[in-house]
This record gives C-alpha cells, sequence and structure tokens, in this order.
C-alpha cells in the first residue's frame, strides 16, 4: 500500500473511510 496523502485528501479519505467501513460492515454482517 503506497500512502501518500495530503492533509485535504486525509480528510477526505478518513471521512469516507468511515462510512465505507459502516456500510461494509454492514453488507457482511
Amino acid at each position: 500500500m503506497h500512502i501518500v496523502l495530503d492533509d485535504t485528501a486525509m480528510a477526505a479519505a478518513g471521512r469516507g473511510n468511515a462510512l465505507a467501513s459502516r456500510l461494509i460492515h454492514r453488507a457482511h454482517a
């Protein structure tokens, strides 16, 4: 995994990850 993110990308990824992980968790539950 190559992680090269600026602050904006980090913030967007963080928010997207929170939503995605909840959805994924639900889908696989």
